[in-house]
C-alpha cells in the first residue's frame, strides 16, 4: 500500500467516524446540510473521504451533533492526515524511489493484507513489466525526476513479503481488472500468468468478481437516497493539494436568472424555463415537484445553432441545459451548459408533444426503410 492509500483509508476513518457522531445525535445529512448552510451534497463527502473537512467544517459537526468534547481531537487528526498528504507529495518530488521506499517498513509490519481493486492489480501481486508500467506513467504526468529503473526494483523486492514470514493476503478483484490494458498485451499476459502461479500459493486467498455478477442492489445510497453531487459554488480557500488526486470540471459562474432545457427531436424544437424558487445553483438538486416550468422562444440564431450541432453529431435527439442572464428574447441572454443526447424529458409540462414528435421520427425511419 502506498502512503497516498494510507492518507485516503486515514480519511475514510475520519469520515466515517464524523458519520458515527451525526447519525449518533439523530441527523440526517441532509438536517446537518441544512443547519451549517452547505450543499446537501458536502456531508457526503466529507464523509466518505473525498473532500478533506477544514476545522471550521469540524466545528460545525460538533456543535449541530452536540459533540463538542470531541472539536479538539477531530482537529488534531484532520491536520495530520493533511500533513502526510503534503509530505507524500513532497517527497515524491524528489523522485519514485524515495516514495517506494517509504512504504517498506509497512509492508514488513503487516501481517494479514487485504486488498479490492476494481482496475488495478493490488501492488504485491504485480509483475516488474505492469509496476514499470504503472511508475512510468505517474513519472511522466507527474514530471517527476526519472529514477524509474530504481523504483521498480525496490517495489519488486517488497514483494519478497510474499514468500516470508506467514503473511496472509486475501484479495478480491473485479474482472474489470484483469481486462484493463495496463503496459501492453504482452505485459498483461504476464501479468495474468503471474496472478494464477500466485494463487496456487497456501498463504494467498483471491477471488475475482465476474462482469455478470448483478449490481442492481449497489447503488450508493445515502440516508435510504441516490447519492449525486450537483453542481455548486465554490471558493478559493476550498482549493488545496487533494485536487491533484483526480479530475474536477470547474466554470466560471453565470450571474443567471434562470435556466431553460431545450428538447429537440428532429426539426421540433421544446423548450422550458425552469425556475427553483430557492435560488439555487443547480435546479436538479431540490425537489422537482416544486420548480416552476415556463414556455420559452428561442431565438432563431440558438436554434439554427442547435440542429447544426446535432447534424455535425449525426443525432436527431438532444437535451440541451442553458443558464438565462436576462429575459430570453436576445441570444446574449443564452448560455449553453451542455448537450445530453440521452437526456430525460418525461418529467416536462411538453412530454406529451415530445412523444408525438418521437412517435413521427420513428414512423419516417419505418417509412424510410421500406421504402
Amino acid at each position: 500500500m502506498s502512503s497516498s492509500s494510507s492518507v485516503q483509508q486515514a480519511r475514510e476513518a475520519l469520515g466515517k467516524r464524523l458519520r458515527e457522531i451525526r447519525k449518533d445525535s439523530g441527523l440526517t445529512a441532509r438536517d446537518l446540510a441544512a443547519r451549517a448552510g452547505w450543499h446537501e451534497s458536502k456531508c457526503s463527502r466529507i464523509e466518505n473521504g473525498r473532500t478533506p473537512p477544514s476545522d471550521d467544517d469540524l466545528r460545525v459537526y460538533t456543535l449541530y451533533c452536540a459533540a463538542a468534547d470531541q472539536t479538539a481531537d477531530l482537529i488534531a487528526t484532520a491536520r495530520n492526515i493533511d500533513g502526510a498528504y503534503v509530505e507524500w507529495r513532497r517527497m515524491e518530488r524528489s523522485g519514485l524511489r524515495r516514495a517506494q521506499e517509504s512504504v517498506m517498513p509497512l509492508w514488513e509490519r503487516t501481517r494479514h493484507f487485504r486488498a479490492y481493486s476494481s482496475w488495478l492489480i493490488p501492488g504485491p501481486f504485480q509483475t516488474p513489466a505492469y509496476i514499470r508500467a504503472l511508475l512510468m506513467s505517474i513519472r511522466d504526468r507527474r514530471a517527476l525526476p526519472d529514477d524509474l529503473e530504481e523504483a521498480v526494483g525496490i517495489r519488486v523486492d517488497k514483494q519478497r513479503v510474499l514468500y516470508e514470514g506467514g503473511r496472509r493476503f486475501a484479495v478480491v478483484l473485479e474482472e474489470s481488472t484483469l481486462r484493463h490494458l495496463i503496459g501492453g498485451p504482452e505485459t498483461m499476459a504476464g501479468q495474468l500468468g503471474h496472478l494464477l502461479s500466485l494463487a496456487a500459493l497456501p498463504n494467498v486467498s483471491l477471488g475475482v468478481v465476474p462482469l455478470s455478477t448483478d449490481r442492481t442492489a449497489l447503488w450508493p445510497v445515502e440516508d435510504g437516497r441516490a447519492g449525486a453531487i450537483w453542481a455548486q459554488r465554490v471558493h478559493r480557500e476550498d482549493f488545496d493539494d487533494s485536487l491533484s488526486v483526480t479530475a474536477h470540471l470547474f466554470q466560471a459562474e453565470v450571474p443567471k436568472g434562470g435556466d431553460v432545457r431545450v428538447t429537440v427531436v428532429g426539426r421540433r424544437v421544446f423548450a422550458q424555463r425552469i425556475t427553483d424558487p430557492r435560488g439555487a445553483v443547480d435546479w436538479r438538486s431540490g425537489d422537482w415537484n416544486d420548480l416552476v416550468h415556463t414556455p420559452v422562444a428561442v431565438p432563431s440564431v440558438v436554434e439554427t445553432a442547435l440542429h447544426g450541432y446535432l447534424a455535425a453529431s449525426g443525432l436527431v435527439f438532444g437535451c440541451f441545459d442553458f443558464a438565462l442572464t436576462g429575459e430570453g428574447g436576445s441570444p446574449e441572454d443564452w448560455w449553453a451548459i451542455e448537450c445530453n443526447p440521452n437526456g430525460q424529458w418525461g418529467w416536462l409540462p411538453d412530454a406529451p408533444a415530445i412523444t408525438e414528435a418521437f412517435a413521427d421520427i420513428l414512423s419516417m425511419e419505418g417509412i424510410s426503410s421500406s421504402s
